[in-house]
């Protein structure tokens, strides 16, 4: 679990998603600090030397919310982990600033800046939304509704798994779509 990037969140908010990895049997290593601030030439020299020596043992690297940018040589050490088989999760929060793109853009993937929401069906909230509509894959089997609480949406739309209805909107955009 990245937390060399002056990560926007506490070690708390992640208890969950480390219980349930620990549980399947899996060894969680936190790299760095969440509240390394220091973003010199020297501590970002540190950091990728870190990065590089972690991501040799590792099966997944799990990346939430960074405020600094990731530098060109840990994107790289990122994308040669990916393509040897490493599972990489990127987790981001609509409501609070982030660097995430300086690494998802590499992926193709950009989290966009806003949230979405449904007042036409929600749970309990109209950021609470449901999503109906997956592409068949295999994280995706047997789903048949998930609720998303105060998500931002993802592009580019062509390589997700699970897409909104025409009642959801962005609020970036002020459209519906999926």
């Amino acid at each position: 679990v990245d937390m060399t990037h002056f990560n926007n969140f506490v070690e708390q908010e992640l208890n969950i998603l480390i219980s349930r990895i620990s549980a399947r049997g899996f060894l969680i290593q936190l790299l760095g600090n969440v509240n390394d601030y220091n973003d010199s030439a020297q501590r970002r020299v540190q950091r990728e030397n870190d990065l590089e020596v972690a991501l040799r043992s590792a099966d997944s690297y799990v990346v939430a919310i960074p405020w600094h940018s990731f530098t060109a040589r840990e994107r790289v050490l990122v994308r040669s982990f990916v393509e040897r088989g490493g599972k990489l999760l990127l987790i981001s929060d609509a409501a609070r600033s982030t660097a995430i793109n300086s690494l998802a853009s590499d992926f193709g993937i950009i989290f966009e800046a806003d949230y979405l929401y449904n007042v036409v069906e929600h749970e309990s909230n109209f950021q609470n939304f449901f999503v109906r509509n997956f592409k068949a894959n295999k994280l995706t089997e047997g789903l048949k509704t998930v609720v998303f609480y105060q998500a931002s949406s993802i592009s580019p739309e062509s390589q997700g798994l699970t897409f909104t209805d025409e009642s959801t909107f962005s609020s970036a955009r002020e459209m519906r779509g999926p």
